[in-house]
């Protein structure tokens, strides 16, 4: 199986946020339902890292909670 490419994961966000549901989006997009999963947990986790950030949050604390390296952090959350 291929790894999903950028745009297509961008899709997956996209569809889930128009309210598609996970068997839709895969069936649609020829994937399974738990790399939709997947992604809308990775899209939601990003989110919350951010929200962390912008609330003043250091990299290493924002990297210690949710087990992350502070590298993937910073890529995350640049600011």
């Amino acid at each position: 199986m291929m790894p999903l490419t950028l745009e297509r994961a961008a899709l997956v966000r996209r569809l889930a946020m128009q309210g598609y549901h996970d068997d839709q989006i895969a069936n649609l997009l020829h994937i399974t339902r738990h790399t939709v999963l997947a992604v809308k947990q990775r899209a939601g986790r990003d989110e919350a890292i951010r929200a962390a950030r912008a609330a003043g949050a250091s990299v290493r604390k924002v990297a210690e909670d949710f087990e992350l390296a502070r590298v993937t952090v910073r890529k995350i959350a640049p600011h």
